[in-house]
């Protein structure tokens, strides 16, 4: 009997023993970092633009340090937009952020995950609505009509226009198409035409408006290109002149030059080449 018991005892005590050493070949891993969303959730933005704020996540440790050096993988979900730097490797301060999300074409929800792996509270989602664009109703001139200016150079204030909503809201970034129409001349560093985007303000203004070479009426117009918009196109209007010629120093004349009036100050010398042909519609003054 004694003997019998010492058996079972044995057997009981391998299998304990057995049962404490198998486990099937599986490890439990334990996780000790965490990810929150840092910043860039729900926002609002136009279909196809960029969102101002790039979205971000936070990993933390266990006892709430940051965790740098730990890859995070975003990725759209819906809403059929797209982002600039899609693995982002948190920083110092246990931060990653995606460079960019645009959103996508249709007015509704978009969504962006953001995964890292053996990070709990991963993956992550945020959300963004894209608006569609608001429609023009009215579009007026700002500034820069009615000037005068020397015949090649440029008016001393940019033309601009506004834009707002049938409600009077200024419109944000919608594109106004200014043509030179008249006259001759060209817009920034050269062409007949520009496109501007109106500002918060729903200010668009033209990077610059040189007059033709001939003396006369200079047109400019500016549209939305959009149907039923009050005002639109705006018309401006620009003089080109002859300069006035009054050196301060000694200088050279040739060839065809005109001017509204030559005046030249005592102790200057102005010297002529045999080509000059000098044309101007107002007085000639040598002191």
């Amino acid at each position: 009997m004694p003997a019998t018991l010492r058996g079972a005892a044995a057997f009981t005590l391998a299998a304990i023993l057995l049962g404490s050493c198998s486990g099937g070949g599986t490890t439990t891993t334990t996780t000790t970092q965490s990810m929150v969303k840092n910043a860039g959730d729900a926002q609002t933005a136009l279909v196809s633009s960029t969102l101002p704020i790039n979205p971000s996540v936070k990993i933390t440790d266990q006892n709430g340090a940051a965790v740098a050096g730990v890859g995070v993988v975003f990725a759209v979900a819906s809403g059929g937009g797209f982002i600039v730097g899609s693995g982002v490797t948190t920083n110092s301060s246990g931060i990653a952020t995606v460079a960019g999300w645009t959103l996508g074409s249709s007015a509704g929800a978009n969504t962006l995950t953001a995964t890292a792996a053996n990070t709990s509270g991963s993956p992550v989602t945020f959300t963004a609505t894209a608006t569609a664009p608001v429609a023009p109703k009215t579009l007026t001139k700002q500034a820069g009509d009615a000037q005068t200016a020397t015949v090649g150079t440029a008016v001393a204030i940019a033309p601009s226009v506004k834009v707002v909503d049938v409600s009077g809201n200024p419109l944000v970034n919608t594109p106004v198409f200014f043509t030179v129409t008249g006259g001759g001349g060209f817009l920034g560093s050269g062409g007949s035409s520009a496109t501007a985007n109106t500002n918060s303000s729903g200010i668009a203004t033209v990077s610059g408006w040189t007059m033709g070479a001939a003396v006369g009426a200079n047109t400019l117009s500016a549209t939305t290109g959009a149907s039923g918009v009050t005002g639109d196109p705006a018309v401006f209007t620009a003089t080109g002149v002859l300069a006035t010629f009054s050196p301060s120093g000694n200088t050279t004349l040739s060839g065809t030059v005109n001017f509204a009036s030559v005046n030249i100050p005592a102790g200057v010398t102005v010297t002529v080449s045999n080509d000059l042909v000098l044309t101007t519609t107002g007085a000639v003054t040598i002191a």
